[in-house]
Order: structure tokens, then C-alpha cells, then sequence
């Protein structure tokens, strides 16, 4: 995404299948989280819908994939208690060996 302000034209249902696609590539994460960031912003009204947006959209996005000091950054951020869970984890993913990552793998996906 490169003009951000045409997020507003859509629907959560778009975005939600847009995040969630194997399809989608970017360069790096960190712009869909200010892709999400932005279409929360113009979107949501109320302290409840922002927090119900990211509770939707933040799982979709692949915090592990950004680098270490980007994700520290981030934490320092008010998103929502369930994002701050989330980059917890990624943190945890960033500083594990490979082997500890396989296990995590594995554990995610039962």
C-alpha cells in the first residue's frame, strides 16, 4: 500500500481477507501495521472499536517478522493489551535458536 487514506474505502471483511492472505507481500511488516494503523484511525470512532479492530486485525499481522528493534519500538505503543501480547511473543521468536523456534511452530499449531 502506498496512499494509506485509500483504506478508508474498506470494509473491515476486506481488510480482515486482504491481512490474512498468504498472497499478500510486503517489503516490510512494519508497513501493514501502519497500513492497520491507519485504517483504524479513520475508521473507528471510540476507544471500544479501536480496541475491537486491533483484538481482529492485529493476529493477522506477522510480528515475527520484523526486526528486533522495530519490535521493541512497538511495544512502547498503546495498541491493545492482546498487540502487546503478540509482540511479546514475536520478541520471544526473535531471541529463540532455531530449535526453539520449531518447537514453537509446532506448538502454534495444535
Amino acid at each position: 500500500w502506498t496512499h494509506f487514506e485509500d483504506l478508508k474505502q474498506l470494509s473491515a471483511v476486506v481488510l480482515d481477507f486482504l491481512l490474512s492472505s498468504d498472497d499478500l507481500q510486503v517489503v516490510h511488516e512494519e508497513s501493514v501495521v501502519h497500513a492497520v494503523t491507519c485504517w483504524i484511525s479513520m475508521n473507528c470512532k471510540t476507544a471500544k472499536q479501536e480496541r475491537d479492530a486491533w483484538a481482529r486485525f492485529g493476529p493477522l499481522i506477522r510480528w515475527p517478522m520484523m526486526e528486533t528493534f522495530r519490535i521493541k519500538a512497538l511495544l512502547g505503543m498503546a495498541y491493545s493489551e492482546g498487540v502487546h501480547d503478540l509482540l511479546m511473543e514475536a520478541l520471544l521468536y526473535a531471541v529463540s535458536n532455531d530449535e526453539e523456534k520449531g518447537l514453537m511452530a509446532s506448538n502454534s499449531k495444535s
